[in-house]
């Protein structure tokens, strides 16, 4: 939950 919820915050943050 933690790693997968970071992830796919963390992915459209860089993207952005």
């Amino acid at each position: 939950n933690f790693p997968l919820d970071l992830a796919a915050i963390e992915a459209p943050a860089i993207n952005g």
